[in-house]
């Protein structure tokens, strides 16, 4: 992965994929594995913690979940405790970070971020 661009690099293997941001609807994670989601349906799937993901993503990226990173460009509805994308999936918002993904999610659509 590398900082502050407009699209971060996954290796795994001896293969490194260079994702742009604008692409990924959400990240998650199970245990050590982190997975990027894009809008094509591509699954990468790696070896990541969040702490370690996070530097490398932009405003658009919120943490709703302690398993979910969503990008807030491809959000198209917030329902009390979910994120709806434009894919029709659906993401989960943990009661500890619903009230502050709700603030930040009003923030970044009045453009206060």
């Amino acid at each position: 992965m590398e900082g502050q661009t407009s699209c971060i690099m996954i290796k795994k293997r001896s293969i490194i994929y260079k994702i742009p941001l604008r692409d990924i609807l959400y990240i998650c994670k199970n245990l050590r594995l982190s997975c990027v989601i894009t809008i094509s349906g591509e699954q990468h799937t790696f070896y990541a913690k969040f702490d370690e993901i996070q530097p490398f993503l932009n405003k658009s990226f919120l943490q709703c979940h302690k398993s979910y990173i969503v990008n807030l460009e491809k959000v198209i509805a917030l329902q009390a405790a979910w994120f709806w994308l434009e894919n029709g999936e659906h993401l989960p918002i943990s009661q500890k970070r619903r009230k502050k993904s709700r603030e930040y999610y009003q923030n970044y659509l009045r453009g206060n971020l």
